[in-house]
């Protein structure tokens, strides 16, 4: 299944100041280790507060994403976000974002018409 999305998009919402893209390296030596592009999520009336959408995330070195989280972490509350929030089809992720301090808010189930 491909992103509803391609990259022209995320740098158009870069771009726009709409979304923003963290880079993370390892620390020696000093290499790229993967990226983070999150959003400020638009919102409804059925949650109490605002909501940083991490939009899209990549990570080839292990530990990436626990020390990208903790720095988006840090950030989302001093910009005063309430929650973080993330969506995806995989599995595994079930487990892993539980072990990171994620619940599960829903299940989005997705149908084809043309």
């Amino acid at each position: 299944a491909s992103a509803p999305f391609v990259a022209e998009d995320v740098f158009s919402y870069c771009r726009r100041n709409e979304a923003w893209l963290f880079v993370t390296y390892t620390k020696s030596p000093r290499k790229y280790a993967g990226c983070v592009v999150v959003a400020q999520e638009k919102g409804n009336s059925f949650v109490d507060g605002p909501q940083l959408l991490v939009w899209t995330a990549y990570s080839k070195e292990p530990g990436a994403a626990e020390f990208t989280l903790g720095k988006i972490e840090h950030i989302a509350k001093n910009l005063g976000f309430r929650y973080i929030i993330f969506a995806s089809s995989r599995k595994g992720w079930l487990r892993r974002a539980e072990a990171l301090g994620f619940t599960l808010r829903e299940r989005v189930y997705h149908k084809a018409l043309f």
